[in-house]
């Protein structure tokens, strides 16, 4: 393990963490074969605050992810994926994605239920925490020249049904919120910034963020981590010698099958 580890040192947390992930033998065996990846402090946060029995899945997974960081919210999106209606609870999703060993099998399984969610049926809320909803373009155009702020580009995608603009209404700190519809996974707060774009201080976006929360409008930190995997290829032939013999025999196993099933056509024909 001390070969995977990146040349700075992690944070203090981050090999607390490591040390409990070590810990656990399955998850030890899949950072083991963790093949041309430093073991970072992203990497440690996604699978000590990930589910004990995806650890192994997620660990392989990392292999064919370059962008890691994307993942620190994975468990913010499973429990968004619950909610949605993908299962009966937080649990029961883990439950049937654990089944998945395979990253293949994973993201078959997770690209599933995904395309099995309800459409969202409506906008978000006309009202939202201490935000306002503006719909009409006059209005969408005014606010972008009061924040000075590109808001008004995103006017026709709010026609179509692919954005909504929220105005946060608090004198003292005044913010206007960007949502963003992402298909059947539905809406999420992609943005939240000051006047000309300035980013907000820590304590105010906390509140915003969870206002939009309460709303069933979640970050899109959540959806990214589950955009991620929906979008990972998993089709990358295997490195090891172990794995290559794998790959082959069951390569080999479905030429097999490809040839008997042609043979049952022409006996058939």
């Amino acid at each position: 393990m001390l070969r995977r580890l990146p040349s700075a040192v992690l944070s203090r947390q981050g090999y607390l963490r490591l040390i409990e992930l070590l810990d656990d033998s399955l998850c030890a065996k899949a950072l083991h074969h963790l093949e041309q990846r430093e073991i970072t402090d992203s990497i440690v946060c996604i699978l000590y605050e990930a589910p004990a029995v995806l650890r192994p899945v997620l660990a392989e997974l990392l292999r064919v992810i370059e962008s890691t960081e994307k993942l620190d919210h994975l468990q913010d999106g499973l429990r968004w994926l619950a909610t949605r209606g993908a299962a009966e609870s937080f649990d029961a999703l883990v439950t049937d994605l654990a089944a998945h060993v395979q990253p293949g099998q994973f993201v078959a399984r997770l690209r599933k239920l995904v395309s099995e969610l309800p459409l969202p049926q409506t906008l978000p809320p006309k009202k939202i925490g201490m935000a306002q909803r503006i719909d009409a373009t006059a209005d969408i155009y005014a606010v972008a020249k009061r924040f000075k702020n590109c808001l008004a580009s995103y006017a026709t995608g709010v026609g179509a049904g692919a954005y909504a603009i929220f105005q946060w209404d608090d004198p003292a700190d005044p913010a206007v919120c960007l949502v963003t519809r992402h298909g059947r996974l539905g809406w999420c707060l992609s943005e939240a910034l000051g006047p000309s774009n300035a980013e907000l201080d820590g304590k105010q976006l906390q509140k915003i963020t969870t206002a939009f929360a309460k709303a069933a409008v979640p970050q899109y930190s959540a959806i990214c981590a589950l955009e991620c995997i929906l979008q990972a290829d998993c089709t990358t032939r295997p490195r090891t010698p172990r794995q290559r013999q794998h790959y082959l025999e069951q390569r080999l196993q479905e030429i097999e099958e490809a040839a008997w099933i042609e043979d049952v056509v022409d006996a058939a024909a």
